[in-house]
């Protein structure tokens, strides 16, 4: 086999992923028994089947170690005490890991707890928590290494968003006053740490404030604190994203000067190994230690070791010895969008460059070769970026060719003013000048739409054809694999084919967390989407993340109306990015507040995306092919001051004999004013919060069907214990997001269906 390392860390990447992380301990040790079996046969074996059986050893190794790690992830003492304290606020003690951010008033870092008192017990734990601590009292400055006792109310984190830092819950401190120091952890994490903080303090003298410092911090230290929000969007859109995090450039940097001046002082090869090699893990230590970094470093050392025992080493296979050695240490790895890009992008420029380059003509400063690697890096991660963002960004095949110069050169004049400032005050200045020029190269994409380009998730059609194109490449067929490549973006671009219509009225509830979204699809196949999401934490775009990609994976393209029930952030946090992303005929909206600070927002977001507006109110009626849309509420009013639960949009939708009710967040008066229709499927008002769902509501509606959108325990106990038991002595299905994922309900007026995101067919309830 030629890369018989590739091949290996793939197999056992391949396990990782197949795992179900919430398996039985039986299970992971049937699978390393088998692993060690087919490694044992393989060795007794010759020829294909030695390297097929090594190949399924991997595969069942791989998902072992996963199987166990999610073992650990659910349980976990400090997970399983989570529920049992049930919101309720405990103290942490522990230590801090990595440097602390300022973002959005909140201080955000994470904590190796190490000793959890509640309910005046005191646990030993060992387990990671992502905190956030806000209030307005001054928010402390914490770097990695520092023992800290915290004051927090914890929320568990599912495996899906713990497993990329294995941390197991999430805790909120309402103020820095609860938040204590309590000295240092000695050792090499608390030194690195000083250094950081010494050197940063260091470029911020230097530097002026803006987003070139930022820029700056982010290249030569990974400290993204000061990268603004408008200058990260712009580099996602551009496609240059990647040079905002540090990766294996600036670590082949740093190990290129390094062992240069080693060679001109005469060195022994030995020597320079052994000292470039420390040198470059130091570094990763000081940045932080991602996965571009780490992975760049194992492979620098393996190189150099390679080259002190005369050991040939192919630079694909030392990628893949630096993956299984990551993989094997945290499996969790492979569902890390950072180790994905890293590992493609390097993998594409290291395999198929030689076959791209083929032929091209030699162009000054060796250009093409640039070229072919943007090229290379961008094809291998199209399906990655697709998946992962939602986006294509075809800008980056040319703007790839600025950013990347540009990136070395803040890089290395980043550590010319760290050495050389402040007397040298030229060197900050050509720094500021190169980052300024790499920040305009990110502006150039955003300047016209056609540039940032999205896309549906790939189909396995899509995923299957471009592998076949990559293989084809790697084995030097240019032709073949050009043309395969072209047929595979083909299927990116247009995505999955628009759900037709069915002659059915299609109702999804979306999984949106803590907040409301709902998608209408008419029986001719039209789309009205109500409400979009949102979430507290500015990082997280909830229409982005959460409701446009279903949109997209159903082939939606337009909408024809968005309807607002009303201005509260968990119901329109998504919608600005929904009016970016999809031809909104228009937006329907309840009663203004001009007063009310969240209302403006909104106000300005409609503003700017200059679609039509439509206030409704009860009495309003829309023929929407067969469907007959109703407005039940609210009564037309003057300009509230405030946005209030009780003026939201009342919508019932009909066909047929079929009423589906749709009552945002209405609650105790502003339910009974209601002249609410027999609704055979009713969407929970308010979250089921106990203001919410008054009986007089639910006898009227008399659903068969109600479903919850609401957030896995979330701070406000939604749903009440009261309203479930008030639904279940009423003899409804009832359905929630948090347990369910995304509800799908149809009808053709006559029949009901439903259909949950774990359940694999519909059933018919009526």
């Amino acid at each position: 086999m030629r890369r018989p390392l590739l091949a290996l860390a793939a197999a056992f990447g391949v396990g990782c992923l197949l795992t179900d992380a919430e398996g039985a301990p039986a299970e992971a040790a049937l699978l390393l028994l088998l692993g060690g079996s087919l490694i044992a046969l393989a060795l007794r074996a010759s020829g294909q089947w030695a390297a097929v059986g090594l190949g399924a050893a991997a595969v069942s190794l791989g998902s072992a170690s996963a199987l166990v790690a999610g073992l650990h992830f659910h349980r976990g003492d400090l997970r399983q005490g989570v529920v049992e304290w049930d919101g309720r606020p405990v103290a942490l003690r522990g230590v801090v890991r990595g440097d602390a951010a300022l973002q959005h008033d909140r201080l955000r870092f994470t904590l190796a707890v190490e000793q959890v008192r509640a309910r005046s017990r005191t646990l030993s734990v060992r387990d990671l928590v992502r905190i956030d601590v806000g209030g307005e009292f001054p928010l402390p400055r914490l770097t990695d290494g520092e023992r800290v006792s915290v004051w927090v109310v914890l929320r568990a984190l599912d495996w899906t968003d713990g497993r990329r830092d294995g941390s197991v819950a999430r805790g909120y401190c309402k103020s820095a006053r609860l938040l204590r120091r309590e000295g240092e952890e000695p050792g090499p994490r608390r030194s690195t740490a000083r250094v950081r903080a010494f050197l940063r303090s260091r470029l911020q003298q230097a530097l002026p404030p803006g987003p070139e410092r930022g820029l700056v911090l982010a290249m030569v230290l990974g400290d993204r604190s000061e990268i603004d929000e408008v200058t990260d969007e712009r580099f996602r859109a551009s496609g240059t994203y990647h040079v905002l995090a540090l990766s294996g450039a600036q670590v082949a940097l740093v190990a290129g000067l390094i062992a240069g001046a080693l060679r001109f002082l005469s060195v022994a090869p030995a020597t320079e190994a052994l000292v470039t090699s420390g040198v470059v893990w130091f570094y990763a230590a000081l940045v932080g230690g991602d996965v571009p970094i780490v992975r760049a470093a194992l492979m620098t050392s393996a190189v150099l070791a390679g080259r002190v025992f005369d050991l040939a080493g192919e630079a694909a296979n030392m990628l893949g010895l630096a993956a299984f050695l990551l993989l094997l240490s945290r499996p969790a790895h492979v569902w890390d969008v950072g180790f994905e890009l890293s590992f493609g992008a390097t993998l594409g420029i290291v395999v198929l460059v030689p076959c791209l380059s083929r032929g091209l003509p030699r162009l000054p400063f060796r250009a093409e070769i640039a070229i072919a690697a943007s090229l290379a890096a961008q094809v291998v991660l199209a399906p990655i970026l697709a998946a992962q963002f939602h986006r294509l960004a075809p800008a980056a095949l040319v703007l790839n060719l600025l950013a990347v110069p540009l990136s070395a050169a803040v890089l290395l004049l980043g550590l010319a003013t760290l050495l050389l400032c402040p007397p040298l005050r030229l060197v900050a200045d050509l720094t500021w000048a190169a980052a300024f020029a790499l920040r305009r190269a990110g502006d150039l994409g955003p300047l016209t739409p056609w540039l940032d380009v999205r896309v549906a998730a790939p189909t396995l059609a899509v995923v299957a054809v471009h592998v076949a194109a990559l293989v084809q490449l790697g084995r030097g067929h240019r032709g073949k694999g050009l043309a395969l490549l072209v047929v595979s973006h083909a299927g990116l671009l247009l995505g999955p084919s628009p759900v037709a219509g069915d002659g059915r009225l299609h109702m999804d509830v979306l999984d949106v967390g803590q907040g409301d979204s709902i998608l209408l699809r008419s029986p001719s196949g039209r789309s009205i989407l109500i409400d979009a999401g949102g979430s507290h934490d500015p990082h997280y775009d909830v229409g982005e993340r959460r409701v446009a990609p279903v949109l997209w994976n159903l082939g939606v393209r337009r909408i024809d109306a968005l309807a607002l029930t009303h201005g509260h952030p968990d119901h329109v946090g998504g919608a600005p990015f929904v009016l970016h992303a999809f031809d909104v005929a228009e937006v329907w909206e309840g009663p203004a507040a001009p007063r009310d600070a969240g209302w403006r927002r909104l106000d300005h977001s409609l503003t700017q995306a200059r679609v039509g507006r439509r206030s409704l109110s009860r009495g309003h009626r829309v023929a929407w092919d067969t469907v007959v849309l109703e407005v039940l509420g609210p009564r037309p009013r003057r300009p509230a001051w405030r946005v209030r639960n009780e003026d939201s949009l009342v919508l019932a939708a009909s066909l047929g004999e079929v009423t589906f009710l749709l009552p945002g967040d209405v609650q105790e008066g502003a339910e009974d004013a209601l002249e609410v229709p027999r609704s055979i499927v009713l969407k929970v008002p308010h979250h089921g919060s106990r203001s919410s769902s008054r009986p007089r509501l639910v006898e009227r509606a008399a659903p068969r069907v109600a479903v919850v959108s609401v957030g896995g325990r979330n701070p406000f106990g939604h749903p009440a214990s009261s309203v479930l038991a008030r639904y279940a002595a009423a003899g409804c299905v009832l359905l929630r997001t948090d347990r369910d994922g995304q509800v799908s309900v149809a009808t053709d007026g006559t029949s009901v269906w439903v259909r949950t995101s774990t359940e694999a067919n519909e059933r018919r309830i009526r």
